[in-house]
C-alpha cells in the first residue's frame, strides 16, 4: 500500500465529510412491520408501512434495517429520490400475506395499485364492472373479511367462557378445601384429601 494513501480517503465523499455508510452499497425501500396491538384487536395480522434500509458491504453482505435520523441527514439526496418515487403502502393485512391469493392473481391486482385485502375489499363498482377478475377476489377478500371478524367475536365469547369456568373451578375449589377443613377439625384428621 502506498504510505500518501489512508483508508480513510476511500471512506469519505466528495464534499470531504465522512458518512456512516460510505463505501458501501445502499437502497431505501419500503417494506412493513407487524402491529401486535392492532392484529389482536381485530383478530389476524395488521401492518403498518415503515422506511427500511438495506446495506450492501463491500464483501456482498446484506443488512436490511429501519431508516434512522442519521440516515435522512447523511444521505439527503438519496433519502428524497426514494420519498418521490415510493408513495406509502396502506396498512392492513397484506395480499402478498393473505393465504387466500394466487401469485397469478396477486399480480394482476397489485397492477391495480392494491396491497392490502381491506383495499381489495372496498374496490368500487366502477373498476368492477370493468375488470371482471377482480369480482371473485373481491367477494373472497369481503367474505374472508367477515369470517375474520366473526372468528374473533367466536373467540372473545369462548375467552370470555373460559376466565368464568376458571372462577368457577377456583370457586369450587376453595369450598372443597374448607369443607375437608372443617370436617379434619371435627373428626380429628382421619381423612386426606
Amino acid at each position: 500500500m502506498r504510505p500518501d494513501l489512508r483508508m480513510s480517503d476511500f471512506m469519505q465523499s466528495g464534499q470531504g465529510v465522512r458518512r456512516h455508510l460510505d463505501g458501501c452499497n445502499f437502497r431505501f425501500y419500503s417494506h412493513y412491520k407487524l402491529n401486535k396491538q392492532r392484529s389482536d384487536e381485530v383478530g389476524y395480522a395488521q401492518h403498518d408501512p415503515c422506511e427500511f434500509i438495506e446495506i450492501i458491504n463491500f464483501a456482498g453482505e446484506r443488512t436490511p434495517r429501519e431508516v434512522e435520523d442519521r440516515d435522512r441527514r447523511a444521505y439527503p439526496e438519496e433519502y428524497a429520490r426514494f420519498v418521490e418515487r415510493e408513495n406509502a403502502p396502506a396498512s392492513g393485512l397484506y395480499l402478498r400475506e393473505w393465504c387466500m391469493i394466487t401469485p397469478s392473481a396477486l399480480a394482476d391486482i397489485e397492477a391495480f395499485g392494491l396491497t392490502t385485502v381491506e383495499q381489495l375489499a372496498d374496490v368500487g363498482d366502477d373498476v368492477l364492472n370493468k375488470f371482471q377478475f377482480v369480482i371473485e377476489w373481491n367477494r373472497k377478500a369481503k367474505a374472508w373479511l367477515k369470517t375474520a371478524k366473526s372468528k374473533q367475536a367466536e373467540m372473545a365469547g369462548l375467552e370470555e367462557k373460559h376466565f368464568k369456568l376458571l372462577a368457577a373451578y377456583e370457586s369450587l375449589k376453595n369450598q372443597y378445601t374448607q369443607a375437608l377443613q372443617r370436617i379434619e377439625a371435627t373428626e380429628g384428621g382421619r381423612l386426606v384429601a
